[in-house]
């Protein structure tokens, strides 16, 4: 590390004395991570530039809990095509600044956006788990929306939900 400052502990807000669910009433141990002194040491490095990441051709913003490729991979079951290579975009790419095509075909757009993204449709199922969403197997509709409101045009693919 080429830096090192000293700051506040975040684990004890700088006390020294760490309170958590097991100290009751007016008890309290001392931090684990300052060991009561109220302050920790920061290392970092400065920052010159992103490097580069060797053996990576294609950029996803995410990976949903989905085991991801660069290429295309054909299911044992109904042999359907996923298109990974057709979705995000090129590590070239995204070094110039491209922002990589959502995995459309197996999220909806409020999980894609990091929750950002809602509209109506999305209040009828304000809690919870994305999928369980009623209109999580017509995602094509919320995904029209999306494109919509943000004035992009691109690939809608099928609902693979019925093959997965």
């Amino acid at each position: 590390m080429d830096n090192k400052i000293i700051i506040e502990c975040k684990a004890c807000s700088g006390t020294g004395l760490y309170k958590g669910e097991c100290e009751r009433d007016k008890s309290a141990v001392v931090c684990y991570e300052c060991r009561g002194k109220g302050w920790v040491y920061f290392s970092y490095n400065t920052f010159l530039g992103r490097k580069e990441r060797e053996n990576v051709k294609r950029v996803f913003n995410t990976a949903h809990m989905y085991i991801l490729s660069h290429k295309d991979v054909i299911l044992k079951k109904g042999d359907r095509l996923i298109p990974f290579s057709k979705m995000g975009c090129s590590y070239e790419d995204w070094k110039k600044g491209f922002i990589p095509k959502p995995l459309d075909f197996l999220v909806c757009p409020r999980l894609e956006s990091g929750q950002e993204f809602n509209w109506e449709k999305c209040d009828e199922h304000p809690f919870g788990y994305i999928p369980d969403c009623p209109h999580y197997k017509d995602k094509e509709l919320c995904w029209f929306e999306y494109r919509r409101i943000h004035n992009y045009e691109g690939p809608i693919y099928p609902n693979l939900w019925e093959v997965l």
